[in-house]
């Protein structure tokens, strides 16, 4: 039984949130090529709500072209439309019967919002772990190492997969201090007296190193 590091899972996370937060982008520019495109060729008119099912969160249009009524169900719906509304659409002239509304800009707002909500959280997540990387190789190299009783092994409010994260609680001086986050492997089992190694740097950083979570058994720990 050992405790490994959280890095991996937050590279995988990393790498899902990426590919939402383009995918997202990309589905949104996307959009706008596509709107642009239907307001440059296609003929644009107005036409008229005649219906309006709630139930199936839809509505029907009245609108003429080239001297021809024509009715369409477009893809679009609001709950403050009402019958006899006015809305400005978009006519294919190669097929009539096909239209387009532009009240959409909500849609690109919302795929532009969680496109860039995804890749911020992702900056967020390689900045978090690339301190923590820098931060252990400075303790490595720079600390003075102690092996310390471990006070606790606390469970977080985070989670991964429906997994929780845990971390050590380790107290030194009256201060408390705690480790990276990390899942606890399948075969785990609680430790009633262990310790950890940890390194203390004169800068006031410091490192603990989870993979050495183990029992005390006949280890004094030297005063720093």
């Amino acid at each position: 039984m050992k405790l490994n590091s959280s890095i991996k899972n937050k590279t995988i996370a990393t790498i899902i949130l990426v590919v939402m937060g383009l995918g997202f982008l990309v589905a949104a520019i996307l959009l706008h090529i596509n709107d642009y495109n239907i307001k440059n060729n296609w003929i644009e008119e107005t036409a008229t709500i005649i219906e309006i099912n709630h139930f199936k969160e839809n509505i029907k249009i009245s609108y003429s072209y080239n001297g021809v009524q024509y009715t369409d169900v477009p893809s679009f719906y609001s709950s403050e439309l009402s019958i006899g509304d006015i809305l400005m659409i978009s006519i294919n002239p190669n097929n009539p019967h096909e239209t387009y509304l532009h009240n959409m800009n909500l849609i690109f707002i919302l795929f532009y919002v969680f496109g860039g909500i995804f890749l911020v959280v992702s900056v967020v997540i390689l900045f978090l772990s690339y301190r923590e990387k820098k931060n252990k190789k400075h303790c490595l190299e720079n600390g003075k190492k102690r092996v310390i009783d471990v006070v606790e092994l606390r469970k977080t409010n985070y989670y991964y997969n429906k997994k929780t994260y845990y971390c050590i609680i380790v107290s030194n001086n009256g201060m408390e201090y705690k480790s990276e986050l990390f899942l606890l492997p399948k075969d785990f089992s609680f430790i009633n007296d262990a310790v950890v190694d940890i390194y203390f740097c004169e800068d006031g950083k410091y490192y603990i190193d989870i993979t050495t979570y183990r029992e005390k058994i006949d280890i004094l720990d030297e005063e720093w």
